[in-house]
């Protein structure tokens, strides 16, 4: 029954077909072909089956065509633009500006937005003008523009090598143009290219670098007493002594249950170590030490396994450190009660107290190392020390920088002239 009132149906339209006029048919029939066309999509769509397993109504999609990751590449500062946006609560900032001005450094400041925008008659000033400006306790930020041929982009499982581009670079300056430096930053990918560009864009650090430089100024921020305590005795509980210490001392133990290598170890010895963990090794071995179960203490044995692999262990000492409480005391009395109150606790244990400094310590905005010129982002270091301010006096750092930017040292020491004493 349904199949003669659809044939009726059809017939009817062949009769009212014949009837239009030719202009109008031939409008019908352009639009029947858009329709089958659409309508034919859609089928095809429809009756597609699904990458994911079994029909779904959707289209299939490769799910590896695009993704979000984390990408690392080579870049090149090609040019930075001629301003700099300076912003910060330092009053020295004013007399600086005017000096910069002066000597033609910087043609125009203008104060906007909680700081200044400064205008430089060259690019190339603009590395010279953020040194004067980097012992301030200000933001810097410059704009410029960097070059990245490719990058290798990683995550939700899919690592890819991708084609790069030119983009825009904002940072404190510290590149000069044509200077090749490493980055990491946020990726969208599609295909084999970098859709968007590269996002929240930060310089990788390079490797360690050593230099030696005489502080502008050294000053003493807290007096305290410090003893080494050997390798093989360092499992030492200090509960005791801190309770029959006169009230307001507090006592800190840095212990050091590691063995560190003579020199740093190969991959292959890493890797040989690593394979054959020692019965006394609490962690995996890293290039430069291993941890040790606090309750070991044959330094023989520990000598001996590390040998078969080629490394010579160093035993550090561990560090006992005592805090006074220093109203109503004089230092004299507070070394003698700080030595007798440890002989009456441990009389079978004798140490070596002796004094030691937390230092507060300015160093200059830039350093040079190997001739090139870096800039100290934290030109201030709190750290400690066997020495008080000394009239020689240096102070030894290492940093692992970024590109030409220093952030906080990763080993600071400070002693005469010419000499490392590292504390324990």
């Amino acid at each position: 029954m349904r199949d003669k009132r659809a044939f009726s149906l059809f017939l009817g339209g062949i009769a009212m077909f014949e009837k239009i006029t030719k202009e109008e048919r031939n409008r019908y029939l352009t639009i029947g072909v858009i329709l089958l066309f659409v309508f034919s999509t859609i089928a095809i769509y429809i009756s597609t089956p699904s990458n994911q397993g079994g029909s779904t109504g959707k289209p299939a999609v490769n799910a590896t065509y695009s993704f979000v990751g984390r990408g690392t590449a080579n870049a090149t500062l090609m040019r930075w633009d001629p301003t700099l946006f300076v912003r910060g609560p330092d009053p020295r900032l004013v007399y600086v500006l005017a000096e910069l001005g002066e000597g033609g450094m910087v043609s125009d400041d203008v104060q906007q937005a909680g700081g200044y925008i400064l205008t430089l008659p060259d690019s190339r000033l603009i590395l010279n003008v953020t040194r004067q400006l980097i012992g301030l306790n200000v933001t810097i930020v410059g704009n410029g523009i960097i070059s990245v041929p490719s990058a290798y982009v990683e995550g939700d499982g899919i690592s890819r090598r991708v084609g790069g581009g030119t983009y825009y670079y904002q940072d404190t300056p510290q590149f000069d143009e044509g200077d090749v430096f490493p980055i990491a930053f946020d990726a969208y990918v599609e295909g084999q290219e970098l859709q968007y560009g590269p996002q929240n864009i930060m310089v990788l650090q390079g490797e360690v670098i050593d230099a030696e430089v005489v502080p502008l100024d050294v000053a003493i921020n807290m007096t305290y007493l410090q003893a080494p305590v050997e390798w093989e005795q360092r499992n030492l509980d200090l509960g005791q002594y801190q309770i029959n210490l006169i009230g307001g001392d507090k006592v800190k133990y840095r212990q050091k249950s590691v063995v560190y290598f003579k020199q740093l170890l190969s991959d292959t010895q890493l890797t040989q170590l690593r394979s054959q963990k020692p019965a006394w090794a609490a962690s995996d071995a890293e290039e430069d030490l291993i941890g040790v179960k606090p309750e070991f203490s044959n330094k023989t044995a520990i000598s001996e396994d590390l040998a078969r692999f080629g490394i010579e262990a160093v035993f550090p000492n561990s560090t006992i450190e005592v805090y006074p409480y220093m109203i109503g005391r004089n230092w004299s009395k507070i070394e003698e009660d700080t030595v007798r109150i440890w002989n009456e606790t441990y009389q079978n244990m004798t140490v070596d107290f002796r004094p030691g400094y937390r230092l507060l310590v300015t160093l200059p905005s830039t350093i040079l190392v190997n001739g090139q010129t870096y800039m100290v982002r934290q030109p201030t270091v709190l750290m400690q020390s066997n020495y008080p301010p000394l009239e020689d006096g240096t102070i030894k750092l290492s940093y692992l920088p970024r590109g030409r930017q220093l952030d906080a040292p990763i080993r600071a020491f400070y002693s005469p002239e010419g000499v490392v004493e590292q504390i324990e």
